[in-house]
This record gives structure tokens, sequence and C-alpha cells, in this order.
């Protein structure tokens, strides 16, 4: 599911501050009858190919239950009754999710401006958000010590850098980017958010002026599958408007083909791709079903793989990298050496979960935690 709360406590205690406590009922008992082996047939065997999404599934279901005895049908067509009910409350639930989620990211806006503000030197922190000065005036021994350079961030009024470091510090996002991406992305001033009609999302990069290209903002949104929010169909980025010469995505072979008649060379220049974060700005569909067939077609997988890195990039910038900016540009999230998806202990406290590390067909999770 494209956003399935992977903080429903929060959201659960949040319902319950507006005073909209559930109902809980407590369902009857049902005695069930026993049955013997020998009353129970061998199930039908499903064709290959026919269990996939839903549909295919109660398809499949009737044709297996439609071979039963009669007097066994009842229980397995009352159990299906009894599903199918539990199966529209879940749908009633991912409806109702979707709208709380909706509310709350409207309520988080306020403070991403105020973190923006900060951030970027454009103001200085307020009284009312120093109430707990105190508890940090005397040093505390800590193995956590963040290599910042504290002369450099008392000379600046903001804190330079905050997102290219925030991204470093992730496993994951820091190997996407390069040493050419470095200097570009010091220039970001904002990463953000915005929830779209459905299940699609935007994220959205705002960068200073700079000598790399003209655009104020690079956006990438996300376009799942109306029937299947889990699926991703298309990934829609912003066409980069690079000043000559400052591509970070491609780069120049120099060629010198022969005249053969004139006796002369004449160079000439052909651009090839190169490693770059900003390649996660490239308008992308999910491959074809045809050409997951020829997986050991190496342009095939590279288009795949090249899809799936897209999806997860955005997963990870929504779901941790923009709601827990903070810990990130500290280096305050510990990851474990085995795994890029999991901590170094699951017994110590942590600010915030690892996504999943699925990749692909999957959604994202919203924390919220407005950090």
């Amino acid at each position: 599911y494209q956003r399935r709360v992977h903080g429903i406590i929060q959201l659960w205690l949040l319902m319950e501050k507006d005073n909209k406590d559930p109902k809980t009922s407590t369902p009857a008992k049902v005695e069930a009858t026993p049955a013997t082996a020998e009353a129970i047939p061998a199930p039908v065997k499903a064709k290959e190919g026919e269990i996939g999404d839903e549909m295919d599934l109660n398809v499949v279901y009737k044709n297996v239950v439609s071979n039963f005895p009669a007097e066994i049908k009842p229980k397995f067509i009352a159990l299906k009754h009894v599903a199918d009910q539990r199966e529209e409350l879940g749908k009633q639930l991912e409806k109702e999710i979707d709208l709380l989620e909706r509310k709350y990211a409207e309520r988080c806006k306020p403070f991403y401006k105020l973190r923006a503000e900060i951030i970027n030197g454009e103001r200085k922190p307020l009284p009312t958000e120093l109430g707990k000065l105190g508890e940090f005036l005397v040093p505390r021994e800590t193995k956590d010590k963040p290599d910042l350079d504290m002369e450099e961030l008392k000379a600046c009024e903001g804190l330079p850098g905050f997102w290219l470091r925030a991204m470093q510090n992730d496993s994951f996002l820091g190997s996407k980017v390069t040493i050419p991406d470095v200097k570009l992305l010091k220039h970001i001033t904002n990463i953000r958010e915005e929830l779209l009609e459905g299940n699609n999302y935007k994220i959205i990069f705002t960068f200073s002026a700079n000598e790399f290209f003209k655009n104020t903002e690079l956006t990438k949104t996300m376009i799942v599958d109306k029937d299947d929010p889990e699926i991703v169909k298309e990934s829609i980025g912003t066409e980069i408007e690079w000043f000559e010469g400052k591509n970070l995505t491609q780069k120049s072979k120099k060629k010198k083909p022969v005249n053969r008649k004139k006796k002369v060379t004449k160079e000439s220049k052909k651009k090839l791709e190169k490693e770059s974060f900003f390649t996660f700005f490239r308008s992308l569909k999910a491959p074809e079903e045809s050409k997951l067939q020829e997986i050991d077609d190496e342009e095939t997988e590279k288009e795949i793989m090249l899809f799936e890195d897209n999806i997860r990039i955005a997963e990870q910038l929504a779901r941790q990298t923009i709601p827990n900016g903070l810990y990130y540009y500290l280096g305050l999230i510990q990851e474990d050496s085995d795994s890029e998806d999991s901590f170094d202990s699951e017994e110590e406290a942590k600010p915030i979960e690892k996504p999943s590390s699925k990749k692909g067909k999957k959604g994202k999770q919203n924390q919220w935690i407005c950090y």
C-alpha cells in the first residue's frame, strides 16, 4: 500500500486528542465443527499464472470451492463472505488513514518552514524555541561527536551544506552522491514533499543561484497505478537547464574521424552518460512487462535497476531525509555494518526506524516526526 502508516500508534493518539475515540466491539464466538480428513477433498490445483491480484484470487477461490461436496461448500462460502467484509473494512481504513495523513502533513508544514529559516540563516532562534536551553549548557560525555567545523558555524548565520551533509550521512543516498555532485548539492536550501491526488507524491529540491544550472527548483513526481498503489508506473522529473559545459550527468569523449578524400582529421565530441545524483531527475517509466522477461539483456537490466533506484531514492527522501534531516546532518542515525537497512542494535533507542530494504514496487510510508 502506498502510504501504509508506519507510525500508526502516533496517528491513533492524535485521533484520541481530537476526541475521536473509536467504538470497540467484541466479535461473537463461533463454534467450529471439526471435519475429518476424509470429508475434505484435495483442493483443485490452480492453473499456472492464475493467482495474481485480488480479482484473480477470487476467481481461483470459486474454482476451487465449486469442486467441493455440497455438504462442505456452505462453510467455505460463509468464510469467504466474512473475509470479504474484513477486506471492505480494510479499504475503509486505508481511506481514513490517507485523509488523516494529509491533515497532519498540512500541520507539519509550518515546522518545516521554521526549520528552513534557521538552516538558511534567514533568522535567529526565537526565545520560545530556546525553552530547553538549560539542558544543553553543561557539556556531557558522549561517544557521538559529529565532525563539524565549529569555527565555520560560528561565522555563519545558518548551517551551510545542511542537506548535502544529511544525504552523505545516509548510507544509501550517500552512495549516489559523486565527488563532482558535492559542489552543486551545497546549494540546496530546502527539500520538501508534496502529497498529490490519489497516492502520488512529489519531492521538491530548492537551490540557491549556482554556476551549474538556471533552475531554482528541481522536482520528482512519483505516479502510482490507480488500481494498485503499491506499483509505481512512472516518475516525472524536471528538465535541468545546464549551463554550457556544466552538465554533471554527461561526459564528452573526443573522436577524430578521418576524411580519407581530403586526408584531414576533424575533431568531434560524443556525449556519454555519467554517474551522478542528478540522474534522479530524469523522467522514467516502469519497464514494460515484456521486457521483464528479457532480464538477461544488459540494457533491460540497466533500465530496471535505474527505475528501482529512482523509487528507492524518492522513498528515502520522503520517509527519512525530509522529516529527520536534523539527525542525519549530525550523523546520529547509526546503521548496521551488515545491512544498510537496519540499526547497530535493536535494543538501542533510535530516533527513527530504517526503511524496508525491498526495492521496486513498494510505496512509501511516512513517519510523522516533524523535525
